[in-house]
């Protein structure tokens, strides 16, 4: 893998209207009818799905569908990712992020152009700014953009061991508390400053203890870091959800079959604030819940329509209170109100 390194002055961080001097991004503009049916819309379709409470009180009811002017966007498996600055959720759509507000209506368009080149995964640090992986015919690189989708830098991962570049190629990316978390498929973690400068190197396939004969068989599908910094991660091959915790504690949930609390293929994996951990199952079309040390609480979903209905359920992204659900055959992404 190569990063390339290019300085591109800073602007001014200013707070302003997305719609403000942007290169890069576009608004999307809705009249006020249009927004204000959509949170009538929302009230009126919630429901409440029950959870058992095992000393929880655990809740979820559907809010509602990300929709854009024409209705509910029919996104097929997009990966999605928080801004917690801005109360936004980021779907990554075919290498162009489309922002949609804590209603579910979408405001704003960057890279429509493709002049940030091919996006993998983006997240949003506590400034609002936005940390993007890109790939173009230089190879990978990381690249910084203020709110309106600006760039403002390139940066290089700085001091990576070779064991963690060669061959290293990420998709996936998180961040915590000024950490970026960069992950490939075959299990490798590199983990950086916000100036890309190497802080840690983990082989997640040593760290779960397979077998070497194994290497190259067993990929990671589902990837995200919690707020207290645990990696979380999923192996469908494996029927597994793994926890690791910041101080090199695994834990883990394995149980392959149909009924609940079992994996037929576990794909996406988030954490809540509150510590409750979401896992889909893509052939399930369920979301199975458990508490911060997996004891299983529930399933939610199954296949099919209707607001509980999945189909391929894959990524997962949580917001405050709200669960972001992809799915796949065009469903769209549905959220979901957690109560606790």
């Amino acid at each position: 893998m190569q990063f390339t390194s290019e300085k591109i002055s800073r602007k001014t961080p200013t707070r302003l209207p997305r719609t403000s001097g942007s290169t890069f991004g576009t608004p999307i503009r809705y009249s006020l009818t249009t927004r204000g049916a959509t949170i009538i819309a929302a009230v009126i379709i919630a429901s409440t799905l029950s959870l058992p409470e095992n000393g929880y009180g655990l809740s979820a009811s559907f809010l509602y569908k990300l929709s854009d002017f024409y209705g509910i966007v029919p996104f097929s498996g997009v990966k999605m990712f928080p801004d917690s600055v801005n109360d936004e959720v980021y779907v990554l759509d075919g290498g162009v992020i489309r922002i949609f507000n804590q209603v579910g209506m979408e405001v704003y368009r960057i890279n429509e152009d493709g002049s940030l080149g091919n996006l993998y995964a983006c997240v949003v640090d506590t400034e609002g700014n936005i940390i993007a992986l890109t790939f173009d015919q230089k190879g990978y690189s990381l690249i910084r953009c203020n709110y309106r989708g600006d760039l403002t830098s390139r940066f290089e991962l700085k001091n990576v061991p070779s064991a963690f570049q060669d061959g290293f190629n990420p998709t996936s990316m998180a961040y915590r508390k000024g950490h970026i978390y960069l992950a490939d498929s075959a299990m490798k973690i590199v983990v950086t400053d916000e100036q890309g400068l190497f802080e840690q190197g983990i082989d997640l396939f040593d760290v779960a203890g397979f077998s070497k004969k194994k290497r190259g068989s067993i990929e990671i599908m589902g990837f995200s870091v919690d707020r207290e910094g645990s990696i979380l991660f999923t192996i469908p091959t494996e029927f597994c959800a793994y926890k690791l915790s910041p101080k090199g504690v695994l834990a883990s949930f394995c149980q392959r079959g149909s009924g609940p609390g079992k994996f037929n293929i576990a794909a996406g994996i988030v954490s809540d604030d509150s510590g409750y951990i979401y896992v889909s199952d893509k052939l399930k079309s369920a979301v199975l819940i458990f508490d911060n040390e997996f004891n299983f609480l529930n399933q939610m979903g199954s296949r099919g329509g209707g607001p509980y209905g999945f189909v391929i359920p894959m990524e997962m992204a949580v917001l405050g209170d709200r669960l972001y659900v992809s799915q796949g055959a065009g469903q769209g992404v549905s959220v979901f109100s957690i109560t606790h």
